[in-house]
C-alpha cells in the first residue's frame, strides 16, 4: 500500500508543480497526515496555501487550522481567522464552526482585522473543485 502512496504522490507533485489545485491540496493533505511521505507540517502549509489561493475551500480552512494550531506555521489567530473566514463565505458548514471557534481567542478588533485582511487577500474566482475534507 506505501508504493500505491509514493506513486500518486509523484504524479499529484508533477500536476501540482503545473498549477493544478486539487494535487496541491492532496500534496497537502498527504504531507499534514503523513502518507506516504514523512509527516510534515511546513510542506502541507506550502500545498494548502498555493490551493487555497486557488479556491479551493477545504485548503483555505486545513490553512486557517494549522495557523490557529501553529502547525508548520507560527501560531496566528489573526491569520486563522482570515483563511477561515474566506472559507465560511462559500456556506461551507465547517468552516463556519471552525470560524466561531477561532474567535472565542480573538478580541472584536482583531476579527475586524482578519475580515480586512481576508477581503483585501487574492483568490481566484474560479468555484468548484472542493474535495472532502480528510
Amino acid at each position: 500500500m506505501q508504493q500505491d502512496y509514493k506513486e500518486a504522490i509523484s504524479w499529484y507533485r508533477k500536476a501540482a508543480e503545473q498549477g493544478h489545485k486539487l494535487a496541491q491540496y492532496n500534496l497537502g493533505s498527504y504531507y499534514e497526515n503523513g502518507k506516504g511521505v514523512a509527516q510534515n507540517y511546513e510542506q502541507a502549509v506550502k500545498y494548502y496555501r498555493l490551493a487555497a489561493a486557488k479556491n479551493v475551500t477545504n485548503a483555505q480552512i486545513k490553512l486557517g487550522l494549522a495557523y490557529g494550531q501553529g502547525k508548520g506555521v507560527e501560531q496566528s489567530f489573526l491569520q486563522a481567522y482570515k483563511w477561515i473566514f474566506i472559507a465560511a463565505q462559500t456556506g461551507n458548514s465547517i468552516a463556519k464552526e471552525a470560524l466561531e471557534m477561532t474567535a472565542e481567542y480573538m478580541t472584536q478588533e482583531q476579527i475586524a482585522e482578519a475580515i480586512k485582511l481576508a477581503k483585501e487577500e487574492k483568490i481566484e474566482k474560479e468555484e468548484g473543485n472542493n474535495p472532502t475534507i480528510q
